[in-house]
């Protein structure tokens, strides 16, 4: 299928991968896990108030600790890591986040809200 797609057709070997930054796997895990891949339709005029929405009842004082929360400290995976490197990886995944603008107060569209891939992160990584 593939060598038929990239006009490969005469090649004698083909492999097909995909390479990523570090981090990487552990970001699209965490949007995950906060519920940004979900259709379900959520309300919500920025992406500060989306977020918040999707983290509702979720353990932690501040937005910011509900985020660690639900990326790290609440998933089994992590369980068996060292305080330590669950502190990291939250961060890592804040920072992440934060750097994705979502937790910016720009105002959105619904369209944008169930698009989050398509606008928002594939415009930073392009």
């Amino acid at each position: 299928m593939y060598r038929e797609l990239y006009g490969l057709q005469n090649a004698r070997k083909f492999l097909r991968g995909t390479l990523r930054y570090h981090g990487f796997t552990e970001l699209i895990n965490g949007f995950k896990e906060i519920g940004y891949f979900s259709e379900k339709p959520v309300e919500g005029d920025s992406w500060l108030e989306y977020t918040s929405i999707l983290l509702e009842g979720e353990k932690g004082k501040t937005l910011e600790h509900r985020i660690k929360h639900r990326t790290v400290f609440k998933v089994k995976h992590f369980a068996n890591c060292s305080n330590e490197e669950n502190k990291h990886r939250a961060e890592r995944i804040l920072n992440g986040i934060k750097f994705f603008g979502l937790l910016s107060e720009q105002k959105v569209t619904v369209s944008q809200f169930s698009s989050l891939t398509r606008n928002s992160i594939t415009s930073k990584i392009s």
